[in-house]
């Protein structure tokens, strides 16, 4: 970038970023579930129904450092010591190409935090989704839904987001 204060230019180095959805905001379908618990504001996920699913669409941001690896990973409130499974169908296409008619399936099942007691703000994440030949503006259909017969009732999802390398402040289209 260059400061415009003195003719100079200073190297910026890419940082990671979040592309965030808020359960207060994640359209739920045509079936309205999963349920929405108003007192927690999350988005409850039942225990063994993939039917139950959150459906999210993302237009990778123009600072994106294009064709680089993206985390997804759910913000929830864990209750007891044991690891809900968590998957995203999805189909990831460039401005300009034709739209997938399959889907690809990610898996989140690592808890990033070590559980003790209580209500702990945790999350669960897998290991990535490779971006190569992916650009700016690209677009993300996914469909969000928990995959586990372990972790008791219902998992309380706060939010779901992509962790993502930011290289610039973005271009003109």
């Amino acid at each position: 970038r260059l400061d415009t204060n003195e003719t100079k230019l200073i190297a910026v180095e890419s940082r990671e970023n979040d592309l965030r959805f808020p359960a207060t905001l994640i359209r739920q379908g045509v079936t309205t579930k999963p349920d929405f618990d108003v007192t927690e504001m999350v988005l409850l996920f039942p225990r063994n129904l993939t039917t139950e699913v959150a459906y999210i669409t993302a237009q990778m941001p123009h600072s994106w450092k294009a064709g680089t690896t993206i985390k997804p990973h759910i913000h929830y409130i864990q209750e007891f010591n044991l690891q809900p499974v968590f998957k995203i169908d999805y189909r990831w296409y460039n401005f300009g190409d034709a739209v997938p008619s399959t889907w690809t399936t990610y898996t989140m099942n690592t808890n990033v935090a070590t559980y003790v007691s209580g209500s702990l703000s945790q999350i669960v994440t897998g290991t990535g989704i490779d971006g190569t030949g992916k650009t700016e503006s690209s677009i993300l259909q996914m469909k969000l839904y928990r995959d586990d017969n372990v972790y008791t009732g219902d998992c309380k999802v706060i939010e779901f987001d992509i962790h993502y390398i930011v290289e610039k402040f973005g271009k003109d289209i």
